[in-house]
């Protein structure tokens, strides 16, 4: 049709004779050449007038654009604007040689359009034909959001398109939304779409997109929202029949308009609440459970901060992982006898817990079961639980008391950890382990009997309990761990018994009330740091067990007065005794083969050392050395140093002894 049009055109331009050039170019150069002008008293233009321009074709873009056009003449020239579409900036001009420029503006389409400008200067003329290709564009009516009540109904949407357009609805949207008529294409268009009834009570809510077939980069977007039904607060059936599927009513997180946040199961239709039922419904107060349930599901009322009590029913025999976690609302509650388990962080964060019953069906609680309950002030265990999962209690800082009955075999892992208020606790004889960190941070708690049954406390079992002044450890133990009493600021005495075989390092490290100590006859090994800065210890005994010292074993202990090594002991470590400052005598046994660097370092009340080994022992590097602030130098302590006699010349020779040979002196032990 362009084609057509332009040769039409063309024709026209033969038919008037005007074969004046069309390009600048063309314009004659020599103004003798060109005829007279037009005469100053407004007489007709010559014949001899010509008008040519720089282009013959002109093309807009379909969003629109200014383009300059340059016309040459002899004469005055007008133009003629046959397109409505089309603006010209003058309409006509004065004889130029160079081209008088004019500017034609072209606005945005959404069709194709074509026509003609016509230039004329006399008898001659130019046609420019111009043209616009339409653009491509589906644009939305100003309403373009809906809300829809919950007994649904039809929706219109309006558009206008230049192209042809079909209508997407999300797979997700489907099941509520479909299309009532098919799109019809070009220029206005509606379309018809119906909204099913709102029977899950939550609202919904979809991106309805009208687009270019084929080229989804040219669309229109409308946004659907429907209003629940608020007759579904109160829920007597489920989506299956028999389980309530997760996530089902999340619609439960919102504050309803009249104020209710209730439901209520039957029982006769659910049997089971699933994973995460009602996670993170954080309005819902309260619930009701028929007595069909029979299994809680993990995570099922997880989040619901606002819920301050639950019923369960007798139904139920398994209260599921995390049920009941961060329900920091929730002041109460009664488990029924017909449930066995509390699983992991069942009731974790509840932090306005106050009380609760465990009934004798129980037979296990759960990691973490009770972790962070901050209120919870008493907890009976029943006789038929065996064991109290890792971190069951952890950080219960209300918890004064709790019994532990027979059944318990085992105090797992940081299973009272930080329960700052517990002022007392009873193991039963069946507990045979006191696990890492169990009772870490329980500073009230006042005093402990550990019974024959227990072997082993685990490695800060009882750290940091400041207000611990007496521990009965009983004579089953045969290993502490390693800061098992560590910081027990006010535990005066401790008798370890003899069937301990190694004390942990660090065991009773910064004990600084403890005063006097009683090793049992079976221990082996004092570990590195067992007893550093213990400062009002005044006297040890090593049994002949002990082998060795650890390092920094007594460092620190600077009341200590006296120490009997016995003929047992094969090394002491580094800074074993470094910094005992009261220390005045210290007598190393025939068996010792090996004196750690620092052993004795800052001692610097020694007076006399009797070493009684015939072959030096191998000794470390400022053994018998203390720091003078003074002059920011080491010095020796300058004790006399007894060796046996025949082995004098040996010690004074001896790698680091030789730092002592104006101290070391022979005797006859």
């Amino acid at each position: 049709m362009k084609k057509l049009f332009l040769l039409l055109a063309l024709f026209s331009l033969l038919c008037v004779g005007c074969s004046e050039p069309n390009d600048p170019i063309d314009t004659p150069q020599d103004p003798t050449e060109q005829p007279e002008e037009k005469p100053d008293d407004g007489s007709e233009i010559p014949d001899d007038a010509y008008i040519s321009l720089n282009k013959e074709v002109l093309t807009f873009v379909p969003d629109g654009e200014s383009v300059e056009v340059k016309v040459y003449s002899n004469y005055e020239w007008t133009l003629t604007n046959n397109c409505d579409w089309v603006t010209a900036s003058i309409s006509g001009g004065e004889a130029s040689e160079e081209g008088a420029a004019i500017t034609l503006t072209a606005d945005l389409t959404y069709d194709d359009r074509e026509g003609t400008i016509t230039f004329s200067c006399g008898k001659a003329k130019k046609v420019l034909v111009v043209s616009q290709s339409f653009k491509e564009a589906i644009i939305a009516d100003e309403n373009s959001v809906f809300n829809v009540p919950a007994e649904g109904g039809n929706v219109i949407i309006n558009y206008q398109t230049s192209v042809e357009c079909e209508v997407i609805i999300s797979e997700e949207a489907k099941s509520w939304i479909s299309l009532a008529d098919d799109t019809r294409g070009l220029v206005s268009e509606s379309v018809v779409l119906n909204i099913a009834p709102n029977n899950s009570g939550a609202e919904k809510s979809a991106i309805i997109k009208v687009v270019k077939v084929e080229d989804t980069s040219i669309s229109a977007e409308y946004i659907i929202t429907q209003e629940r039904n608020m007759d579904y607060i109160i829920l007597y059936t489920t989506t299956n029949g028999e389980t309530i599927s997760p996530y089902n009513f999340g619609y439960l997180t919102n504050t309803y308009e009249d104020g209710v946040g209730m439901l209520a199961f039957d029982g006769s239709k659910v049997t089971s609440i699933g994973y995460k039922a009602f996670y993170d419904c954080d309005s819902l107060t309260s619930v009701t459970i028929g007595n069909g349930v029979t299994s809680i599901g993990s995570s099922a009322f997880s989040g619901c901060t606002s819920l301050t009590s639950i019923t369960i029913p007798d139904s139920v025999t398994s209260i599921g992982s995390s049920a009941f976690k961060n329900c920091d609302s929730l002041t109460s509650i009664t488990i029924p006898n017909s449930v066995t388990s509390i699983g992991y962080e069942a009731f974790y964060d509840c932090d306005s817990l106050t009380s609760i019953t465990i009934p004798n069906s129980v037979t296990s609680i759960g990691y973490e079961a009770f972790y962070d309950c901050d209120s919870l002030t008493s907890i009976t265990i029943p006789d038929s639980v065996t064991s109290i999962g890792s971190s069951a209690f952890k950080n219960c800082d209300s918890l004064t008391s709790i019994t532990i009955p027979n059944s318990v075999t085992s105090i797992r892992y940081e299973a009272f950890y930080g329960c700052t208020s517990l002022a007392s606790i009873t193991i039963p004889d069946s507990v045979t382990e006191i696990g890492d960190w169990a009772f870490y941070g329980c500073t009230s708690l006042a005093s402990i009997t550990i019974p024959d049954s227990v072997t082993e406390i685990g490695d800060c079992a009882f750290y940091g309990c400041t207000s611990l002044t007496s521990v009965t450890i009983g004579n089953g133990v045969t290993s502490f761990g390693s800061y098992a009493f560590s910081d027990c600021s006010s535990l005066t005495s401790v008798t370890i018994p003899d069937s301990v075989t190694s004390i942990g390092s660090s065991a009773f490290y910064d004990c600084d009330s403890l005063t006097s100590v009683t090793i049992g006859n079976d221990v082996t090994s004092i570990g590195s740091y067992a007893f550093y800065d213990c400062d009002l210890l005044t006297s040890v005994t090593i049994p002949d067990s002990v082998t060795t010292i650890g390092e920094w074993a007594f460092s620190g202990c600077s009341s200590l007065t006296s120490i009997t090594i016995p003929d047992s002991i094969t090394s002491i470590g580094e800074c074993a005794f470094g910094n005992c400052s009261s220390l005045t005598s210290i007598t190393i046994p025939e068996s010792v083969t090996e004196i750690g660097e620092f052993a004795f370092y800052g001692c610097s009340s020694l007076t006399s050392v009797y070493c009684k080994p015939t072959t030096p022992p191998s000794l470390g590097n400022l053994v018998f050395k203390y720091y003078n602030w003074n002059d920011s130098a080491q010095h020796n302590i300058g004790c006399k140093i007894y060796v046996p006699t025949e082995s004098v010349n040996a010690y004074k020779s001896a790698e680091y002894w030789s730092d002592y040979k104006d101290y070391i002196v022979g005797y006859d032990f």
